[in-house]
């Protein structure tokens, strides 16, 4: 299980990697009910773009859209550890 940590404790939750380990942080976090903000998930347009401040993520594909060092796309990449993640923006699926 890995545990991810959004906008400082806001919310916590904890994603089974191994049994869909081809799904993207964006989709990982749909199945745990939270809908985060984006629009192309194709890395392009960067509307998931998010700060990373702890842990490791595998891309899926290049990131077309602007990432610094410290950033994130949700939409094209895995968690591969632990995750600690701030400026997400989502809300809960009802």
């Amino acid at each position: 299980m890995i545990k991810v940590d959004l906008n400082g404790g806001e919310e916590v939750v904890y994603l089974d990697a191994t049994h869909n380990p081809n799904a993207t942080l964006l989709q990982h976090l749909a199945l745990q009910g939270l809908e985060a903000e984006s629009q192309c998930r194709d890395g392009f347009c960067g509307a998931c773009k998010c700060k990373l401040v702890e842990g490791d993520v595998e891309y899926t594909q290049t990131a077309l859209a602007f990432v610094m060092p410290d950033e994130v796309l949700p939409c094209i990449c895995k968690p591969l550890t632990n995750l600690k993640i701030t400026q997400i923006t989502y809300h809960i699926k009802s």
